[in-house]
């Protein structure tokens, strides 16, 4: 109710920067990039929605979100698959 109930989200961007799971930019000259997870909106979603998509991993094997993931996290480095988790919390979040 928290999350849904009071705010008219009208994108998917919307829903992550609630969500807490876009990334925070950095810009300096000819220098730019992506910081990680924005760590200022609610912390309590954004770990429910990474605990959902890490669950979501485990007990929806044969979704296509889940093959996804698989395709494109699935064979990297341990960091590769929490940057990857990040992306399916997003995709599920966004679905939810």
């Amino acid at each position: 109710m928290e999350f849904c109930g009071w705010w008219a989200l009208r994108n998917r961007k919307e829903v992550e920067t609630l969500g807490g799971l876009t990334s925070t930019p950095y810009a300096s000259g000819n220098t730019a990039y992506a910081r990680g997870v924005a760590k200022a909106s609610h912390t309590h979603i954004r770990a429910m929605a990474l605990e959902i998509a890490w669950d979501w991993l485990r007990f929806q094997p044969e979704r296509a979100l889940t093959q996804w993931y698989q395709q494109r996290f699935g064979h990297g480095s341990s960091r590769l698959r929490r940057i990857g988790i990040v992306a399916l919390a997003c995709k599920v979040l966004i679905a939810l």
